[in-house]
């Protein structure tokens, strides 16, 4: 595995990881637009507070994945790390 295999790795593992958080925030968003158009509150705080919780949710819900995708991660890493510096040039 070259360093440019393990930056990328890392780069889709912390995108993969954060989709979940970006789509529970947005369905917070969607879900108090929704309730503020049909109750006529117009709050921006409801809406902070919606995303809020709604991540909160996510990540409690998810946590236990993220860490163990996170510890696979950094053992393949930590494993690699001495085959990294004798890459022929």
């Amino acid at each position: 595995m070259t360093p440019i295999e393990v930056v990328r790795e890392g780069f889709a593992l912390a995108l993969a990881l954060a989709w979940p958080l970006v789509a529970a925030a947005a369905a917070g968003v969607a879900a108090t637009a929704l309730l503020g158009r049909w109750s006529g509150v117009q709050d921006p705080a409801l809406g902070l507070l919606a995303r809020m919780i709604a991540v909160v949710v996510a990540l409690v819900v998810l946590v236990a994945a993220m860490a163990a995708s996170l510890r696979e991660f950094t053992d393949r890493s930590w494993a690699e790390l001495p085959a990294l510096g004798r890459t022929s040039r």
